[in-house]
């Protein structure tokens, strides 16, 4: 199946899934990737640290106060947070299909130091 046979076939299926479900009528597949992403960077700290961390687009808390946010719950350094952010957005950005660490960003939030 081409790409763009595979997106006229999803497509349909999404609009069928909206008129079955007159709640859901703003769902779009793309909130998908921003779920995951979520799951994923609380995913990596856990295994990294053993402790939960949430993306800075939920938490609010952005840039160093992110930073300073896992330098206490995780007992990291700065630079060892800073080091460790930035390989997890870079892990996050593959599974997303991006080669890059600020592909993330959209996602889970601007990195340390950006906001």
């Amino acid at each position: 199946m081409s790409c763009r046979s595979y997106k006229s076939w999803a497509y349909h299926v999404l609009e069928k899934f909206r008129s079955l479900n007159p709640d859901r009528r703003r769902y779009h597949y793309h909130g998908n990737r921003h779920n995951f992403a979520h799951k994923q960077y609380e995913k990596e700290w856990i295994e990294r640290t053993g402790v939960k961390i949430s993306a800075p687009v939920l938490t609010g808390n952005f840039g160093k106060g992110h930073l300073k946010e896992i330098t206490k719950k995780a007992g990291l350094t700065m630079h060892q947070a800073r080091i460790a952010v930035k390989g997890i957005y870079l892990t996050i950005a593959e599974k997303l299909g991006h080669h890059r660490a600020e592909s993330s960003f959209a996602y889970i939030g601007m990195g340390p130091g950006r906001g």
